[in-house]
């Protein structure tokens, strides 16, 4: 009885000690492993992507875009905030209605149509603006040594309506506060100079099938492009400061054409 006794407390002491050492040696593993393992980085945010002219939507530019635009810098001209002006190289396309009323008689007007029923035949006329005499884009061309500077007036710039006006007027001067402008420098190709040349065009049409009853339109399309030796691709001049500046959209032309506003058949076209 006493030998079972005296042994008991020394196997306790012994499984105790091991039990012990046990513990003591996973608390120092564990201990070494959450000092060695390093603290968890947190990833810097992102930046923004950044967005570029290339990635901006290729979105054509129409006729109140223009406008928009001229009336922007017209602001700006006259005193008001700057513009960030990003729409060199934007894709156009503007209609200018012409030929409206009665188109059986003579028509020399710079956009002008005559049709007769004796041949059947549709004579259209379209007459490029040359602004190169223009005092003040003289003045530019010559900053740049550029050779011309031509292209077409927007009739009613007031407005962004596509199609003849109802009502009763004298459009033989095409002449406005909005036009759009090629500008030619010495290297440019003599292509799509005029140098007072009308653009010209006989077409033949059925008079039971010419449905011209709502007139013509001028269709340009091209993109935009900045003035010579500038950032801007608008440019504003006023010979006072209580007139309307008078505002030319820089640009490179494509095509100019004609078509039918009641069914927008392709009647004549030229590239440039």
């Amino acid at each position: 009885m006493d030998h079972k006794a005296n042994g008991s407390p020394l196997r306790t002491i012994i499984a105790a000690t091991v039990i012990g050492a046990a513990l003591a040696g996973g608390g120092y593993l564990f201990g070494r492993k959450s000092i060695d393992a390093p603290a968890p980085v947190e990833a810097p945010p992102s930046a923004p992507a950044e967005v570029t002219s290339a990635a901006m939507p290729d979105i054509t530019l129409r006729r109140a875009d223009l406008i928009r635009l001229s009336a922007e810098a017209a602001d700006t001209f006259a005193g008001g905030p700057a513009i960030e002006d990003m729409l060199d190289g934007r894709r156009f396309v503007i209609r200018i209605p012409f030929g409206c009323g009665d188109i059986t008689g003579e028509d020399e007007r710079a956009y002008g149509a005559r049709y007769t029923f004796d041949d059947r035949n549709l004579r259209i006329r379209v007459l490029p603006q040359d602004w190169t005499s223009l005092p003040w884009v003289a003045a530019e061309l010559a900053r740049h040594e550029a050779d011309g500077a031509e292209g077409f007036w927007i009739p009613r710039p007031w407005t962004q309506g596509e199609s003849c006006p109802s009502g009763k007027g004298d459009p033989a001067d095409p002449s406005s506060s909005l036009g759009i402008v090629q500008v030619f420098d010495s290297d440019s190709s003599r292509v799509g100079q005029r140098r007072g040349r009308p653009l010209e065009a006989t077409v033949q049409l059925d008079p039971e099938k010419a449905d011209l009853g709502k007139g013509l339109r001028l269709v340009i399309e091209g993109r935009v492009a900045r003035w010579p030796m500038r950032r801007e691709t608008v440019l504003c001049r006023a010979e006072q400061v209580y007139k309307r500046p008078v505002c030319l959209v820089g640009a490179k032309l494509d095509t100019v054409s004609v078509e039918n506003a009641s069914n927008g058949d392709r009647l004549a076209n030229w590239r440039f």
